[in-house]
């Protein structure tokens, strides 16, 4: 592919895993847009999850199409000659420097600062229809590609998204802009495969929201709200509430707490607001028919249950909370370049 047309981005994620163990490349089928640090999390924590998130991107060329996993956000470049990301390209052109697969010295030296292995394995798995594939890295392509906004030519290596491709006719069932796909890249499959829950919300009253201490940094916001909604949704052990502050039909602020029903142990407490750089998404209802936003879980193996899903974000990256308040979320690395 020699023609490099645009490059979508979509919502899934990619995480960096451990326990390494070499496999060979094949399927494992199954039986069968969330906050953001800048604009919409409630609370910053002090702890960093141990999960690495990306995004998937699509890249459309003339004939072909490749499935990217960009690892730009870890990739730590430089212009020093033996840690360069990639080749000169300036004896190329500017068209066939668009999108480029590299070869051994640019893919080693990758792997190496990434600390990715040959013998590793990278798990792409869809959370909607619960189907995993894994493919071992040395069968993949070291490849780079002119990032979603454009560049000016001569491109510089800041003007890539280096990753890995993946030929998209390998993913079968999987959306074509990989819509709610994750990748993992590791030895072991982390994803517990209990295939997630699309929560349903139904309107609830406000008298039925757990009490507990408002963030005093909402205060003079929720002060302003003219009425409040709520609605709540429960599963597998949990009891979700969702209240909007509202004021002339805007909503002001959006919180979530989630309680463990046997206990009343709230065990998730967020607060999200719209800004320049994310809006609400919209909440899911009972039809079977419409975008499904928010999802909740458990997801990986050895982590508590997951809920997202509440924010568009068009500035930083969306993320992932856990049903425990000592795990930190888990914000994807998108290589979003606004």
């Amino acid at each position: 592919m020699n023609k490099l047309f645009y490059v979508l981005f979509a919502i899934p994620f990619f995480i960096s895993c451990t326990n390494k163990k070499p496999l060979d490349q094949k399927n494992i089928n199954s039986v069968k847009k969330d906050t953001t640090i800048a604009s919409a999390v409630a609370v910053e924590t002090q702890k960093v999850s141990d999960l690495d998130i990306y995004n998937v991107n699509s890249i459309f060329g003339e004939k072909d199409t490749i499935a990217l996993i960009s690892l730009s956000d870890k990739y730590q470049l430089s212009e020093h000659k033996d840690s360069l990301a990639i080749p000169d390209v300036k004896k190329l052109g500017e068209k066939e420097a668009q999108y480029l697969v590299l070869n051994s010295t640019y893919r080693n030296r990758m792997l190496s600062k990434m600390k990715i292995s040959e013998k590793d394995s990278v798990y792409v798995y869809d959370y909607a229809t619960n189907i995993v594939n894994a493919f071992s890295v040395k069968s993949l392509q070291v490849v780079a590609a002119i990032n979603v906004y454009g560049a000016d030519w001569p491109y510089s290596q800041d003007d890539y998204m280096i990753g890995f491709g993946l030929d998209p006719k390998l993913l079968k069932g999987f959306d074509s802009y990989y819509l709610n796909t994750l990748v993992c890249i590791g030895s072991k499959n982390p994803f517990a495969m209990k295939q997630l829950k699309a929560i349903k919300w139904k309107e609830t009253t406000i008298a039925k929201v757990p009490v507990a201490a408002i963030n005093p940094e909402y205060n003079d916001l929720i002060k302003t709200a003219s009425k409040k909604t709520a609605y709540s949704y429960k599963s597998n052990g949990f009891e979700y509430f969702l209240q909007d502050y509202i004021n002339e039909e805007t909503v002001l602020l959006r919180r979530l707490i989630v309680k463990e029903e046997k206990t009343n142990k709230i065990v998730c407490d967020k607060y999200y607001r719209e800004s320049e750089g994310g809006s609400f998404a919209q909440l899911n209802d009972n039809s079977e028919d419409k975008e499904v936003n928010q999802w909740t879980g458990k997801l990986f193996k050895n982590k508590p249950e997951v809920v997202f899903g509440f924010v568009y974000v068009s500035f930083g990256c969306p993320g992932i909370s856990f049903l425990d308040n000592n795990e930190p979320d888990v914000f994807l690395n998108c290589d979003n370049r606004h």
